[in-house]
């Protein structure tokens, strides 16, 4: 899928040109938005998907990065599928479609936002929670949660797995979800890592959030699934409603993961 190779090349440029370019991590999220709101608005050609994820991901870098890929690179990355005049083109034509609107909120700004007030110096904390988010990109059944509920499903699962006590309180002054509803999205998350994490065939996200850069949190995510402790998922129902209603009070009580 595009958003497949969106993500690909997005690690392939940090992987390849980190001696060279300081990409941002939030340029993967808005080349994601951008991509995904011209695709929605207008039709594309299938000769032409990684065309718009390619020029998406140019408008991002120029927008979040003080030094934004080369066009040129841009065209090597896709095999040079594309030349540069039509990346450039490209570029104008979903400028020009969105009416130059590519500024949004995402979720890894909601991330940054809420781990600032809740555990600001955990950084393993904030990169397991960006991890999940980035493995999330490409699912459609947790992208149709907003950005601050994705953000915020992430970080608790990271607080989770972590050992780390709830922190709602704080959080509440600004997002007053309810908590069974943060709870589905958390659901679809725990899944879709725990099949990424069980896969033979690693992806690019979990080389990326292999490196020493982030802590090698997929590997500790990995051998603590493969241990199986203090990770654990459960898929009924009945027992969790039960639960849900005995500690609905106690924001302490551990989820069942």
């Amino acid at each position: 899928s595009v958003s497949a190779f969106l993500l690909n090349r997005s690690s392939d440029l940090r992987l390849r040109n980190n001696h060279k370019w300081k990409l941002k991590d939030d340029t993967l999220f808005m080349a994601m938005n951008i991509m995904d709101r011209y695709i929605s608005k207008y039709k594309v050609p299938n000769s032409e998907f990684q065309l718009v994820g390619v020029s998406s991901y140019l408008i991002a870098s120029k927008y979040e990065d003080i030094y934004p890929p080369n066009v040129d690179e841009l065209s090597q990355i896709c095999n040079f599928t594309y030349a540069e005049d039509a990346i450039l083109k490209k570029e104008y034509e979903i400028l020009v479609g969105l009416n130059f609107d590519i500024l949004y909120n995402s979720s890894y700004k909601y991330l940054t936002f809420m781990h600032s007030i809740t555990d600001k110096e955990n950084t393993k904390l904030f990169y397991i929670s960006q991890f999940i988010l980035e493995l999330s990109l490409e699912n459609l059944d947790i992208l149709q949660y907003s950005q601050s509920k994705r953000a915020l499903a992430a970080l608790l699962i990271g607080k989770k797995l972590l050992q780390i006590k709830k922190s709602w309180n704080e959080l509440r002054l600004y997002y007053d979800y309810d908590e069974n509803e943060i709870k589905n999205v958390q659901k679809k998350m725990i899944v879709l890592l725990k099949k990424v994490l069980n896969s033979k065939t690693k992806n690019s996200i979990y080389d990326k959030f292999d490196s020493s850069k982030y802590k090698c949190v997929s590997s500790f995510l990995s051998d603590m699934c493969q241990n199986k402790s203090n990770y654990k998922y459960r898929n009924d129902d009945d027992k969790e409603n039960k639960e849900n209603k005995e500690n609905y009070n106690d924001e302490n009580q551990p989820d069942n993961y």
